[in-house]
């Protein structure tokens, strides 16, 4: 793993570091669609700082109004993603990317999200999809804690029905004949992050060992992802160093 794919970030739920990260595999003036684009911050900078073309979707109409009023979408689709059926057919292959940020995590049928956009792809399209990672060092000392409580944000976002891992999440997007051709790793080095978990009673080498687990400072993961068939040759071995790789 290369040194600009590994990002630190001290307060990791500012959506901005996640823009940052995301916008770097955005080519200038292209076709966007947005799932889950919420009030519209990044469909905003896309269009007038990158001159995109951005169609937004997202769950919630108060949201939608929010992202109306930035004038930034060329149209705003109200759906819930779960029950996603046709809505999209006017733009076969039309998107350059299709962007899923931190909004898998959200749904029970991530597999008939991906059957009905991947048609949405020009031949050299791409999906993007940021995952928070459950093995987080956090979410482990909580459960030494036989804690596990929902937060209004972060890992354990109280809306979150399904949780992933490196290896979790490669072996859906392997299901769903998605390649993955990048990925990056953003780093939060805090014991607790989101999680509301007093660790002053445990032990320090208790501490350093978790610490040193696999994947205990990744906090979320970002993948790019382009469908099966037009994916080149690859190594299955693309994942390991996210996996076995030491970070600090």
């Amino acid at each position: 793993m290369t040194e600009d794919k590994i990002y630190n970030n001290e307060k990791m739920n500012k959506p901005e570091k996640l823009y940052e990260i995301v916008n770097k595999q955005i080519k200038y003036k292209s076709m966007v669609l947005e799932l889950g684009c919420a009030a519209g911050s990044f469909g905003e900078y896309l269009h007038f700082k990158r001159k995109c073309t951005v169609i937004g979707a997202d769950i919630s109409k108060l949201q939608l109004d929010i992202a109306r009023q930035k004038n930034a979408y060329d149209k705003l689709f109200h759906i819930d993603l779960n029950k996603l059926n046709n809505e999209f057919a006017e733009y076969a292959n039309y998107f350059d990317v299709i962007l899923l940020t931190d909004v898998i995590e959200h749904l029970t049928d991530v597999e008939n999200l991906f059957l009905k956009i991947k048609p949405l792809l020009k031949k050299d399209g791409i999906i993007i999809v940021s995952v928070p990672n459950i093995t987080h060092q956090s979410i482990k000392l909580s459960l030494l804690l036989d804690e596990f409580d929902y937060t209004p944000c972060g890992i354990l976002d109280s809306t979150h029905v399904k949780f992933y891992t490196a290896k979790s999440a490669k072996e859906l997007f392997n299901k769903e004949q998605l390649k993955i051709i990048d990925f990056a790793v953003m780093i939060n080095d805090s014991l607790t992050a989101d999680c509301n978990i007093n660790i002053s009673n445990i032990p320090q080498e208790i501490l350093d060992y978790v610490k040193n687990t696999r994947c205990a400072l990744h906090y979320q993961y970002i993948f790019t992802l382009i469908p099966e068939k037009n994916a080149k040759p690859h190594n299955d071995r693309f994942m390991e160093p996210i996996l076995t790789k030491k970070l600090i």
